[in-house]
């Protein structure tokens, strides 16, 4: 099931970078232009997964640090 949402996901996003290149940015298809987009669009993919990452090791040291000592005892 995962690999079928990831491979629609990638479908989906290479069809839609396609088509906005091929027929809304002819001129960014080559030479700097082009450079800029793809580093562009990568660059924000990768700011996006860091602050997932940065989220989660911020959960787990607020987890391991502070909730223990403040949940209630049973």
């Amino acid at each position: 099931t995962c690999a079928w949402l990831g491979l629609s996901a990638g479908l989906c996003e290479e069809l839609a970078r396609y088509a906005f290149l091929r027929w809304l940015r002819r001129d960014d298809r080559t030479g700097p232009h082009g450079l800029a987009f793809g580093v562009g669009h990568g660059g924000i993919e990768s700011m996006i997964l860091g602050l997932f990452v940065v989220q989660a090791l911020v959960d787990v040291v607020v987890i391991q640090n502070v909730l223990p000592d403040r949940l209630p005892q049973t």
